[in-house]
């Protein structure tokens, strides 16, 4: 039988439970959005509607505040897993996304945002309110509508 201490974590960097949006793309110039579900220094957890392949490397751009603002994030991403997602009147997949290329300053970004628990926690209220505003739909409304 596995005890809890089989179960340790392994990851280097830890996973901060997060809802962000994000756009992606592969080769083929034709972008998509998605939903961030946590984030690492490492890597990332995405939501899609679109089936790609394991292996797959992405370009990926997250998007998160910064004050009155939205800044963001642009990484080159490889899909390591990948598994259904089902929610109330979604379906699609989730993937882990590991982080094969990206900029200093997008790493300073990165750290940054991560490493700031009021930032963190901003992020967390807006997340429950739905109010990641985008013109005069939430950025949530945005990326459903997109999907």
């Amino acid at each position: 039988m596995n005890s809890p201490a089989d179960f340790e974590e392994r990851r280097k960097y830890p996973r901060y439970s997060i809802k962000l949006p994000l756009e992606y793309w592969r080769t083929d110039d034709v972008c998509r959005g998605g939903l961030v579900g946590n984030l690492s220094e490492a890597g990332l957890l995405i939501c899609s509607g679109q089936d790609m392949p394991v292996r797959e490397e992405l370009n990926v751009r997250v998007f998160f505040p910064n004050g009155y603002e939205f800044d963001g994030i642009r990484v080159v991403a490889k899909i390591v897993w990948k598994d259904l997602h089902y929610e109330t009147d979604w379906r699609g997949y989730k993937y882990g996304l590991q982080f094969v290329q990206i900029s200093d300053e997008d790493r300073q970004k990165l750290v940054g945002l991560l490493r700031s628990p009021s930032t963190l926690e901003e992020i967390s209220v807006r997340e429950e309110s739905g109010y990641f505003l985008k013109g005069e739909r939430t950025v949530k409304e945005s990326l459903e509508n997109r999907l």
